[in-house]
């Protein structure tokens, strides 16, 4: 399969899924009170999709792998920050595991790229 766009990359597809998935979630009732955790939990999520973009669209392997690095940096900090969300009791156990494996996967696949970038 030809990439000819960043749209067209898979872990730019799951990324994506995450962020819409977690703009869900920020959006409803659920994390009203805790607007600092909503705001780098929304964030966080949108970072990583927006920097596989950013990389891929500056062209280069050099510079793609640097924004690789940061969307995984983003992918972490998102992950960290589910772990305090179920923490704090705003997700159920399913989804919150289920919010987790995705990042899991995103990292695996991101380590891929950076790895064939590289």
């Amino acid at each position: 399969m030809s990439v000819n766009r960043f749209e067209d990359l898979r872990v730019w597809q799951l990324a994506k899924r995450f962020c819409d998935d977690i703009g869900v979630h920020v959006n409803g009732d659920t994390f009203v009170r805790d607007i600092a955790l909503r705001n780098q939990l929304n964030a966080a999520s949108i970072s990583t999709m927006a920097n596989i973009a950013e990389g891929f669209m500056h062209g280069g392997h050099r510079e793609f792998a640097r924004f690789v690095r940061i969307a995984a940096a983003s992918n972490g900090e998102a992950r960290a920050l589910l772990h305090a969300a179920y923490g704090r009791r705003y997700f159920a156990k399913g989804e919150y595991e289920r919010l987790v494996e995705m990042t899991e996967s995103i990292g695996r696949m991101l380590r891929v790229l950076g790895s064939k970038l590289k």
